[in-house]
């Protein structure tokens, strides 16, 4: 594990590295001293949070992820043609004539992810900092020095 853990620093900047195998931690390194003192960018990680509010939006049957959202919540497209939210997260709108036809990350949440945080508050008459916050932060009893930072405009920074 240890070389595991050399290689994985090496690769870009990393603050820290979990392995959990069975359902244990078999391996925890952390870039910083003290990581519990200081915040940390969340980056894309932060997707996959706007995934979990928009799955809950999903369960509770406030969002259709198949509905256009420019018909259905009122979110202009990020392209020239009608997109659904299931296609935003999926990230196949890079071609010019409709989905699916190419695929490109989002990166900085600027192209398609960022029009999620809209369609959540349009389908579900609330933010999504607010459905992370009551719904995931207080029940699972996160820290509050976590924080989903920009959460109401872009699914992809956070510290």
């Amino acid at each position: 594990m240890t070389r595991l853990g050399d290689h994985i620093f090496k690769v870009g900047i990393r603050g820290c590295a979990v392995v959990v195998h069975n359902g244990s931690i078999v391996f925890e390194r952390y870039a910083y001293k003290s990581y519990n003192t200081s915040g940390h960018e969340g980056f894309s990680q932060t997707k996959s949070i706007g995934a979990l509010v928009t799955g809950f939006a999903w369960t509770k049957h406030q969002l259709d992820l198949d509905a256009d959202i420019t018909t259905t919540y009122g979110v202009k497209s990020p392209r020239p043609y009608p997109v659904t939210s299931r296609q935003i997260m999926s990230q196949a709108l890079a071609g010019e004539n409709g989905p699916g036809e190419s695929w490109q990350y989002d990166a900085v949440g600027t192209r398609w992810i960022n029009h999620l945080p809209d369609v959540i508050l349009n389908a579900t008459g609330r933010k999504a900092s607010e459905i992370f916050q009551t719904e995931f932060h207080v029940p699972l009893g996160l820290s509050d020095e976590f924080k989903w930072r920009d959460a109401d405009n872009v699914f992809a920074a956070g510290t």
